[in-house]
This record gives structure tokens, sequence and C-alpha cells, in this order.
């Protein structure tokens, strides 16, 4: 899910990580969108997540 639209995320392009950078975080969004597909699991990664 992306965080910049709130739906399905598509990685395909550049300018979809500049939106991520510089726009506001749909998060809640993104969890409802979730939900509505019936995920009930969910796993969030970042830049600072340990590996």
């Amino acid at each position: 899910m992306s965080t910049v639209t709130g739906g399905v995320a598509v990685l395909d392009s550049v300018d979809y990580w500049v939106r991520q950078v510089r726009e506001p975080v749909r998060f809640a969004d993104a969890v409802t969108s979730m939900r509505e597909l019936g995920v009930d699991t969910v796993l969030e990664l970042g830049p600072g997540t340990p590996r």
C-alpha cells in the first residue's frame, strides 16, 4: 500500500519516490484500503528497520 495515495502502490517511477518524501503521509487511508481488501496482518518496513 502507498502512504502517498492511500491505495495500492505502483512503485515503477522516480516520481513516486519523490512524492513519498515530499507529501504528507496518508497512513490511515492506506490502512483503510488494506482492510477493505481483506488484509488482517500488516508488516511495516522503512529505512530504519533493522535487518
